[in-house]
């Protein structure tokens, strides 16, 4: 079975867009345990990382469990707007 050209392409567009998330989410993480940003670089730098999910999670999957994936997201998000975070 041959791939059409496109679909290929597609495929590793995705998979590119899944591996640039995925390093942004690790960055992030290791900011937020060495405490080495402010709140609001941090809320900035998780808004975009959202926004980055959204796109993504609406591509593939149902709408109905979107904001169900970006529950824990949008928690972190608020500790950093709620200055809960130092």
């Amino acid at each position: 079975m041959r791939c059409r050209k496109g679909a290929a392409y597609s495929r590793g567009y995705q998979a590119n867009n899944d591996l640039d998330i995925a390093a942004a989410m690790l960055r992030h993480a290791c900011h937020r345990g060495t405490g080495g940003r402010a709140k609001e670089e941090m809320a900035a730098d998780l808004r975009r990382i959202i926004g980055q999910h959204r796109e993504l999670w609406l591509r593939r999957n149902r709408v109905g469990g979107l904001a169900d994936s970006s529950r824990r997201l949008e928690a972190r998000l608020e500790e950093y707007v709620q200055a809960d975070y130092c």
